[in-house]
């Protein structure tokens, strides 16, 4: 029986602090049928010696490339064109996996493999607190109407629904995941796997944490509901039109 391959992608720019962390959260791994890509944005930091240094000593399961890209985004779609797996799993720089978890997996994988999205429970990491997080058993199209209901690191993403959907969308920088769970959802079920799979670090300098990045959150979230659930954000819209019109009416009469 062929064994499953999977295509770990990392962007990175500028991470030089945690990189080294992810990197053997995923070469330390017991299953061994995998690549490993590092796709870097041009770092300036420590980042390059640290990737030189793991290209040369794992040279048929680790490389990268570095050179300016646009973004997030772009730098995993870039991934995803050099990956040759069965699966693709992209892991941020400043995130990590339980030791062993693909060989856990690997069945699941296999079990699964008209699944768009296989995923799991992932640990919340900010300092020295570290707190599991379950999603939802059951996700599907209309489940995810309010928002992204999945951990990222513990995605992993069937090649070939993959090609039938196409690649991320650029547009978005920050919910770039969360429109394509919409999209595979759209054409095949997922899977929940009730393991422990990666580590989610939280950290002051985050983009997501920056308070000019919150309302680019909200942003492009109402984008993606209002082009995927149009009807839904209607009725979301005029409850708080007719929320902010209570409250201008009660005002009034005090």
């Amino acid at each position: 029986m062929k064994k499953l391959k999977l295509s770990i992608i990392t962007p990175s720019f500028n991470c030089g602090k945690y990189i080294e962390q992810a990197i053997l959260s995923v070469l330390k791994q017991d299953y061994k049928n995998f690549e490993y890509i590092v796709i870097d944005g041009g770092s300036t930091d420590n980042t390059l010696k640290i990737l030189k240094k793991y290209s040369k000593k794992y040279p048929k399961k680790f490389r990268y490339i570095s050179e300016p890209d646009k973004g997030q985004t772009d730098a995993i779609n870039k991934g995803l064109r050099m990956s040759t797996g069965d699966w693709f799993i992209w892991l941020n720089a400043d995130d990590y996996y339980e030791p062993n978890v693909f060989s856990k997996l690997a069945n699941y994988l296999r079990l699964n493999n008209k699944r768009g999205v296989v995923y799991g429970n992932c640990f919340t990491v900010e300092g020295n607190k570290k707190i599991l997080s379950i999603p939802p058993k059951k996700v599907n199209f209309y489940s995810q109407k309010n928002g992204c209901i999945i951990y990222g690191p513990t995605s992993f993403f069937n090649m070939k629904k993959l090609k039938q959907v196409g690649e991320f969308d650029e547009k978005l920088y920050l919910w770039m995941d969360y429109e394509m769970y919409i999209r595979l959802s759209k054409i095949s079920p997922f899977k929940y796997i009730d393991l422990d799979i990666a580590n989610f670090r939280l950290r002051p300098d985050q983009k997501s944490r920056s308070q000019g990045n919150k309302s680019l959150l909200e942003e492009e979230r109402n984008r993606i509901i209002r082009k995927y659930y149009p009807i839904y954000f209607f009725i979301f819209i005029l409850k708080n039109i007719l929320t902010k019109w209570r409250e201008k009416i009660k005002n009034w009469f005090q």
